[in-house]
């Protein structure tokens, strides 16, 4: 595996992470609506922070 096919996998895998995440932190949001999605689901800050690094790696992976 190439370092570039690392990469490209290594930033697939967190979006996949902060995308399950999200998802996570919404069916509970559906279940509380009128709590605060930050304060129902600790994740949610977390799947922003995976998918902002994923965005980071892959902008360079895709060169």
């Amino acid at each position: 595996m190439t370092d570039k096919q690392f990469q490209q996998l290594f930033a697939a895998q967190l979006a996949q992470i902060a995308l399950l995440q999200a998802i996570e932190a919404n069916v509970s949001f559906m279940a509380h609506k009128r709590v605060p999605i930050e304060r129902i689901h600790p994740n949610w800050k977390k799947a922003h922070g995976l998918l902002g690094l994923a965005m980071k790696q892959l902008a360079p992976a895709a060169k």
